[in-house]
């Protein structure tokens, strides 16, 4: 955990971790044709999400394939930018 600027100015926790399951709460920081991957979380899909004060501020989202692994999509909520 990292202590980091809340927009309010006070500090906030910065929290990361897999997603799975429903991660629907973090489908505005992807590409709109992927929220529903984030409606049910299942292989070969892989998230991680950042929460600051417990709102989503972070999603990284890919596949994992035979040959590797592939990121689809990296965002960081614009007001923690």
């Amino acid at each position: 955990m990292n202590d980091v600027t809340a927009p309010n100015g006070g500090i906030a926790v910065l929290r990361v971790a897999p997603l799975s399951g429903n991660a629907a709460a973090f489908a505005t920081l992807g590409f709109p044709r992927l929220a529903p991957v984030l409606d049910d979380l299942e292989a070969p899909w892989v998230a991680v999400g950042a929460t600051v004060g417990g709102l989503p501020a972070g999603l990284a989202l890919g596949q994992i394939q035979d040959d590797g692994a592939r990121l689809l999509s990296l965002t960081v909520a614009r007001s923690l930018r």
